[in-house]
């Protein structure tokens, strides 16, 4: 059994939302879900904060 995952950022609530819609739409959406999460600990260990993404270039370059 896996270990429930502890959302941080901001982001939570929407990325929790989305996920849900699609596993409720029948898709499995776990390797989308793991990536989601591994967004999710980057988003909140970085100090950005909010539910909109302003800081496009430098956060994605953070992240890639």
């Amino acid at each position: 059994m896996k270990t429930p995952y502890d959302w941080k950022s901001d982001l939570a609530g929407v990325i929790q939302n989305y996920v849900s819609l699609k596993q409720r739409t029948g898709l499995k959406f776990e390797a989308q879900e793991r990536y989601l999460r591994h967004f999710d600990t980057f988003y909140y260990s970085n100090g950005f904060d909010g539910i909109t993404l302003t800081k496009g270039k430098r956060l994605i370059r953070q992240y890639i």
